[in-house]
């Protein structure tokens, strides 16, 4: 499964509406950096699909934060502030990490092996 920009919408919700420039492109580019921000890590995207997603969610997340005025951003019809949008950015780190650490990999590139234990 390919991470795409359809994917990225529905994690973020509202978000969508309040990234800075062309959404499409920005996401597509942000998907690509999470890609190779994982390749780094795992040495390979494939099979890293929920890894990138969500690190795809934290960089779209850190956009629209880069693009605040001041402490918060009306979307839609809710208003929400830098602490909410920085607790969605870390919260989709932390999964991003989760999503790592399942298959093995540490986000810091350190490959985890599992031994059988004859008991």
């Amino acid at each position: 499964m390919t991470v795409t920009s359809t994917d990225i919408h529905r994690d973020v919700g509202e978000v969508w509406d309040a990234i800075n420039g062309t959404t499409t492109t920005i996401v597509s580019a942000l998907i690509t950096r999470a890609e190779n921000m994982v390749t780094l890590a795992a040495g390979t995207s494939s099979g890293y699909d929920v890894a990138v997603r969500e690190l795809a969610d934290a960089y779209v997340v850190d956009n629209v934060i880069g693009g605040l005025d001041g402490v918060s951003k009306t979307i839609g019809s809710i208003t929400v502030g830098r602490k909410d949008l920085l607790e969605k950015r870390n919260k989709h780190f932390e999964m991003f990490e989760k999503a790592l650490k399942f298959k093995g990999v540490n986000p810091n590139g350190v490959v985890v092996k599992f031994d059988m234990v004859d008991s």
